[in-house]
């Protein structure tokens, strides 16, 4: 599942830790269940009192470029 702008929604962290506790439980593993995106940094999303801690991925990206949002290939 692939939740947009989680940061308005804090506390969608305590059911997806919920239910990734409960699915590595009954099944071992539940890698690539969640893709959680957002514009805030998620050490400052207010609320949040769950870390997700062993269970969460975090990667920074950078926006997109102008030649990637008009999908052109300028080669040098």
């Amino acid at each position: 599942m692939i939740i947009d702008e989680i940061q308005y929604a804090p506390i969608l962290m305590e059911v997806i830790e919920s239910i990734v506790n409960k699915k590595r439980l009954e099944e071992g593993s539940a890698n690539g269940m969640f893709v959680l995106t957002g514009s805030q940094t998620f050490s400052l999303m207010r609320g949040v009192t769950q870390s997700l801690a062993g269970r969460a991925t975090i990667l920074f990206m950078n926006p997109l470029s102008y030649s990637e949002i008009v999908e052109k290939d300028y080669h040098l």
